[in-house]
């Protein structure tokens, strides 16, 4: 009888240790299949982002340098008419004017129009603050806002006589196509193993993405 019980210890430990083992290399197999489709999301992401802020720049060069060279009338000029002679798409594309206090004076976006967007946190009042004392274009991170869930761009660059902001705000399909078939990815990776409850993405440390729904807020702006 001792001889049995001793057996079957040694029987159920071996066992377990079997177990232990698959199931650890079966996590290895999960966890570097969520790492590969991770890196194929930051890879596509980076390179569109490229070719994002080649665009964004030079229309907001154009925009500076060419629409806004005299600040006279920034406030009052028709900025449709304005992105329409430029070729911006009017669907996805819109552009906000801002001026030292941090107030949009003039868009293409009607309902942000006179909003302060110093109020939307320190931070990104230091960023105006900065870009108008810098001088220079400026792009953001592709990031997620808040209301829409839809991956949106902004660039900022002020006008010559650092009075004004030109920013440049761009809904992106092609990063939203990217973020629904890495979640597309990861869902299934949940579904087909139960020792998954969930998988999580990041845009960047600060804008989490669920798998299954969108969580993230747009710290710079609700719109």
């Amino acid at each position: 009888m001792a001889a049995l019980i001793i057996l079957a210890v040694l029987n159920y430990i071996n066992t377990k240790k079997i177990l232990l083992n698959s199931f650890d290399a079966k996590n290895k197999v999960i966890s570097e299949q969520v790492m590969m489709i991770l890196q194929f999301q930051d890879l596509a992401l980076e390179i569109l982002e490229e070719r994002l802020d080649q665009t964004m720049a030079e229309v907001s060069n154009e925009l500076v340098n060419k629409y806004f060279k005299d600040t006279d009338s920034i406030e009052i000029c028709d900025l449709k008419e304005i992105r329409k002679q430029i070729g911006m798409d009017t669907l996805l594309e819109d552009i906000y004017i801002i001026n030292r206090r941090g107030i949009v004076v003039n868009t293409t976006f009607e309902k942000d129009l006179y909003l302060n967007f110093f109020q939307f946190g320190e931070q990104h009042k230091n960023l105006l603050l900065e870009i108008f004392k810098d001088k220079a274009f400026f792009s953001e991170r592709i990031a997620q806002e808040s209301t829409t869930k839809r991956l949106r761009k902004y660039s900022y660059q002020p006008t010559n006589d650092a009075q004004y902001i030109v920013e440049i705000g761009a809904y992106s399909p092609k990063a939203n196509d990217i973020i629904e078939f890495v979640k597309s990815y990861l869902k299934e990776i949940e579904e087909n193993q139960e020792s998954i409850l969930s998988v999580d993405l990041f845009l960047d440390p600060e804008n989490p993405v669920r798998s299954e729904e969108h969580t993230s807020e747009l710290q710079s702006r609700q719109s």
